[in-house]
Order: C-alpha cells, then sequence, then structure tokens
C-alpha cells in the first residue's frame, strides 16, 4: 500500500492546527460531522489509483481507527491513554511501520510529539503558540538515546488579520502560501484523534509551495456539499495536471 496516501488522513491534524483559522463562535454538534468512510482517489492522467477507509468511534466521538476496506491489515488506530496523550499507529497489513505519540497542553492544544518507525528511525516535534492559540513555530529532531535531540527544522507560521494562516516558511528556505475563500465558511472534516470542537472556518482555496524562485507545488481547492451542507467532495487540482479526490460521507 501507498503510505503516502495512508499518512495523508495523519497530516489533515497539521492542517487543523496550521490553519487555526478564525472560528465561528457556534460549536456544532459532534455527531452531525462523524464521518462514516473517506475514500481518497488519484488521479494523474495515465492511471487512478484510490483507497477507501472505514471511520470507527469511541463512545466519546473520539476516532478510534481508519481502516482500509480493501485491505484490513492496512490501517491507523488512534489511543487516548490519559488525557493529555494520544497516540497513532500505522500499520501495513498488519505489521506496525510507524508509532507517534502526541502530548497536549492544558488548552488540549498539541505541545510536542514522538516518533518512531519499523527501521529504528526517530524523531520528536515541538510546537509553540501565541497568544491567540495560533501555530507559530513547529521544531523538528532527529532523536537518539546516545545523542538527544538534534535540530533538523524550524517552521514559522503567519497569519492574516481575520486569523487565517497565510504563510509558513521552514529553515531550509521552503515557503509555503495558502489563500481561502471568503464565500465559503463550513466544517473542514477532521480525521485526526484529537476531538476538537466542530466549528465553522474559512474553506482553503490556493496552496503553493516555492524553493527560491521555483514553484514546487501548486494546488486549487474546490468543495462539493452534500443535503445537509457538510462536505462530501473536495478535489484538489494541482498545476502538473493531477487530481485528488477526497469523499466523505457521514453516520447520520
Amino acid at each position: 500500500m501507498n503510505h503516502t496516501r495512508l499518512l495523508s488522513a495523519v497530516s489533515a491534524l497539521l492542517l487543523v492546527l496550521s490553519s487555526c483559522q478564525k472560528e465561528s463562535s457556534e460549536v456544532l454538534p459532534v455527531e452531525s460531522f462523524r464521518i462514516k468512510t473517506y475514500k481518497e482517489e488519484v488521479t494523474d492522467g495515465t492511471q487512478t489509483i484510490s483507497v477507501t477507509f472505514n471511520v470507527s468511534y469511541d463512545a466519546n466521538n473520539r476516532i478510534t481507527g481508519l481502516t482500509d476496506a480493501a485491505n484490513t491489515g492496512d490501517k491507523i488506530l488512534y489511543g487516548y491513554p490519559s488525557p493529555t496523550t494520544n497516540t497513532v499507529d500505522i500499520f501495513n497489513s498488519g505489521v506496525p511501520e510507524v508509532h507517534v505519540e502526541y502530548y497536549l497542553n492544558s488548552l488540549s492544544m498539541i505541545d510536542s510529539s514522538f516518533q518512531y518507525n519499523d527501521t529504528n528511525d526517530s524523531m520528536t516535534e515541538k510546537y509553540s503558540y501565541n497568544a491567540a492559540q495560533q501555530l507559530v513555530q513547529m521544531r523538528e529532531y532527529d532523536y537518539s538515546k546516545a545523542t538527544g535531540g538534534t535540530l533538523v527544522n524550524r517552521t514559522t507560521y503567519t497569519y492574516d488579520g481575520a486569523g487565517n494562516q497565510v504563510g509558513s516558511q521552514d529553515m531550509s528556505g521552503f515557503v509555503e502560501t495558502y489563500t481561502y475563500y471568503a464565500d465559503l465558511v463550513n466544517v473542514v472534516p477532521n480525521l485526526f484523534s484529537v476531538s476538537f470542537p466542530k466549528k465553522k472556518t474559512n474553506l482553503l482555496k490556493t496552496y503553493l509551495l516555492k524553493y527560491g524562485p521555483n514553484v514546487e507545488v501548486s494546488i486549487t481547492y474546490t468543495y462539493k456539499f452534500d443535503s445537509k451542507d457538510r462536505i462530501n467532495i473536495a478535489t484538489e487540482t494541482y498545476a502538473d495536471g493531477r487530481v485528488v479526490t477526497k469523499t466523505y460521507t457521514y453516520t447520520n
């Protein structure tokens, strides 16, 4: 299985955290936005690859797993061993490949993480926030018991007056730029383990990744909605012609 697709579900967290967009004060019922299935389809002009995940929950409406409908050994499992710790385990054909531990601060936002994989590589991340609870910096470290943590990357984030994350830059020189739909405000489907309140935010419109003068990635986002005004299809169109279509169904 292509773990780039599998890991994209995990990286949904970073979109939620790093965007930290200005939200409506209205907290919506969690049950109304419980995702039942998630399908990701990638088309590059010559072939189409797709994977569908079934989503499971615990009694507190927290996601406990994403399981490949075609191969139940390919899955992401989420754990909640304590109020300040979440875990993520990624399996390939039943074999554990990646384990991540997320440590939460007093506001239930990620303070730091520790990750190791089946090749004995390990890394840690440290997250910093401003007074508005927006992610402003993430530091990444390679880690070993012998030497401790070695800083390998640092990313800083910037926001507009409305609270939308509009940019980031890492210490290697990669620069990200985001724009948003002013007239599209909705709940962004969240497939990560942390049980964030369901609030409406401006939807992402474009994403640009540059390294120096070179454009590495350019994406345009479009959305479709179901009869209850929930996102059921999110399409990412890349400048090179690739299209990623994410389809969501809900439990009610």
